[in-house]
């Protein structure tokens, strides 16, 4: 199994993903919750509206077969951090959300095993942001 850095270990809450270990991570200031199982080349499961990681439930324990399997919270979403809003709206970015996961992935050894992601909207607008570059 790739294993990621260890972040802040969390109980693991829910059966409904029994054998994923759950953790949060901080990334610029925000708390990443996501849990991670399996083991083979990673592949990261964002959820769609108004769900959160637990979306995947059915999904996930099958690909982990086959894969390291990530599955998060975007922020705002289930057990990540809810910052407060800004006037800009950027807080809630899309960008915003794709920085989190990629600092989430990027701070673990999946950053360098060749991730893919398979996501739900809004989890495919945040993964499209992901690929272009920062201004």
């Amino acid at each position: 199994m790739t294993t990621p850095d260890p972040g802040m270990a969390v109980p693991a809450r829910s059966p409904l993903l029994a054998g994923f270990a759950h953790r949060r991570m901080d990334v610029e200031g925000v708390m990443v919750k996501h849990a991670i199982g399996g083991s083979g080349p990673p592949l990261l499961l964002l959820h769609g509206y108004p769900e959160n990681h637990l979306m995947w439930r059915h999904v996930a324990p099958a690909l982990a077969d086959h894969h390291t399997v990530v599955v998060a919270d975007l922020r705002g979403y289930g057990d990540s951090g809810k910052p407060a809003p800004d006037a800009a709206g950027l807080v809630y970015a899309k960008r915003s959300m794709a920085r989190d996961q990629a600092g989430s992935c990027g701070n673990s050894a999946l950053a360098s095993s060749g991730l893919s992601a398979m996501t739900a909207a809004p989890g495919w607008r945040t993964a499209w942001c992901w690929t272009i570059p920062a201004p």
